[in-house]
């Protein structure tokens, strides 16, 4: 039967070990002596515990004599080793030129002739050679009109929001006549009502480039009077130009016209009238054609 004393001779841990194989719970916490009374409570289950140093001993381990068997043979196996196969050196010498063989004939020493080339034989050219210097190209020269601004007149008109500036330009003594309207507002626009290099028909025209150079100088006048930007649009009407005035008459060869102001950047829109043609374009552009042509 488990007593006490059979059960105080073991460890706590023995013990908790011993009733966790069963169904017992609410041990873990316990003391030693708790433990002890509960594992009394059921000595059925513990009966088989015994007293600590009183546990039978495990039986002793008999050796088992066998008979002895023979030896058992290594296996040998032999390493055949493959002899090494010596690979030659090879060394590469490259021929030593021909020397020229000194052959003697009658006590006299002569070289063989060398083989004549078939190629013709180069000229040799005592002269200098001259080459022919590079051209350096030169800036076409700008054409260079004095710009009287006394031959101006500038006339300034409001509408509501619009202000309207009529600008005229006026050379008696080149007969030169250009005439444009500039409108300020939402969308400012400038417009070239009239360009005539022959303003009075019984006398002579002005010089060639004059009366464009004029109308250059006008531009600049403009911008840089800040009355245009550069981005202010440029328009005229080719073949009518003097027609919103009604000055002039229609005299022009359309195609002559449009050829022209093509050449000064403008190009072709809709909207003009039969046998007119209406071009625009802006104040840079055309300015830009001026500073090639002419010195402003």
């Amino acid at each position: 039967m488990v007593t006490a004393e059979i059960l105080n001779s073991h460890p706590v841990k023995t013990l908790k070990s011993e009733i966790s194989k069963t169904n017992i719970k609410g041990y873990s916490k316990l003391r030693k002596n708790e433990i002890i009374e509960l594992m009394l409570k059921y000595k059925s289950r513990f009966s088989h515990i015994k007293k600590k140093g009183e546990e039978p001993k495990p039986p002793k381990k008999i050796k088992i004599i066998r008979d002895k068997k023979e030896p058992v043979k290594k296996k040998v196996i032999k390493i055949i080793k493959t002899p090494k196969i010596e690979v030659p050196k090879i060394t590469i010498t490259e021929p030593e030129p021909e020397k020229r063989k000194v052959f003697s004939r009658g006590g006299r020493f002569f070289k063989p002739k060398e083989p004549k080339s078939k190629l013709p034989p180069i000229p040799k050219f005592s002269a200098k050679i001259k080459l022919p210097k590079e051209e350096v190209q030169q800036e076409p020269k700008k054409q260079d009109f004095k710009f009287d601004k006394e031959n101006i007149t500038i006339e300034t008109k409001i509408y509501g929001s619009i202000t309207k500036y009529e600008i005229e330009y006026y050379d008696e003594n080149e007969n030169t006549y250009i005439e444009m309207t500039l409108r300020k507002g939402v969308n400012n626009l400038l417009f070239l009502e009239h360009l005539s290099s022959q303003f009075d028909k019984d006398k002579p025209r002005a010089k060639k480039g004059y009366t464009r150079a004029m109308l250059c100088n006008l531009i600049n006048m403009l911008l840089n009077k800040k009355l245009v930007t550069k981005r202010t649009k440029f328009g005229l009407i080719a073949g009518d130009i003097g027609g919103i005035t009604g000055k002039f008459k229609k005299k022009h060869n359309i195609k002559n016209l449009v050829g022209m102001y093509e050449s000064m950047g403008f190009k072709k829109t809709r909207g003009a009238a039969e046998g007119e043609q209406q071009l625009e374009s802006n104040v840079e552009t055309v300015l830009k054609w001026c500073m090639g042509k002419y010195k402003l």
